[in-house]
């Protein structure tokens, strides 16, 4: 069989396509590594650092390329020690692995705060942009509940909230945004009394 000039082309860029899409399956199969490489491929905004290097410092690059492979020397991912040397070093909780010294480890307490406000900040700023913010983490009415901004854009009303939730697959993401748009359902309520005829609940999930 002869090929052209023209379908020579057409059948490499098959196989590497092809090639490619065998790499990244064979990836996102791997218990550790899938799991946060099944997110990172979701949307190019995951890897934008990579081409432009904007917002990243070197402390940040030389942590998350090991981070998303799971290759960070926590004592959970020693699979060759017994269970009490998986410890962890500053709470003593049973298992030290990624997950629990990014989002659960209380002794970080304060950076998660710092994490949340920094993002908060950002997100207020572009919103004041559009419209109005009406308040910043405080509680709306009678609900008690406190969302992160409640703003106004073009007479409609926005209740935004955050989230960081772990890179445990995109069903992690989507049980995150499901949790804030059923604890902010009487917010919806409460406005709806007052005559607003459009209230939207924004989950923004940020991915670690």
């Amino acid at each position: 069989m002869t090929v052209t000039g023209t379908y020579r082309k057409k059948l490499l860029k098959t196989l590497h396509k092809a090639s490619r899409q065998s790499h990244i399956d064979k990836l996102l199969s791997m218990r550790s590594q899938g799991k946060a490489m099944e997110c990172v491929a979701a949307h190019p905004a995951s890897s934008h650092f990579m081409s432009t290097g904007k917002f990243t410092r070197f402390a940040d690059w030389r942590f998350v390329h090991p981070a998303r492979l799971n290759l960070l020397p926590v004592n959970g991912a020693k699979q060759w020690t017994d269970a009490t040397s998986k410890r962890c070093r500053r709470c003593g909780a049973d298992n030290e692995t990624l997950p629990h010294v990014v989002n659960h480890c209380k002794i970080h307490s304060a950076a998660w705060t710092k994490r949340h406000n920094a993002i908060q900040e950002r997100i207020r700023k572009a919103v004041a942009f559009r419209g109005q913010v009406m308040s910043v983490n405080r509680a709306v009415g009678d609900t008690r509940l406190r969302p992160d901004i409640v703003a106004t854009i073009d007479g409609k009303v926005y209740i935004i909230d955050i989230t960081i939730p772990f890179e445990n697959r995109l069903s992690a993401f989507q049980e995150a945004s499901n949790r804030k748009i059923n604890k902010y359902q009487p917010i919806i309520t409460h406005f709806k009394n007052q005559g607003v005829k459009e209230v939207f609940i924004i989950p923004i999930i940020v991915a670690l």
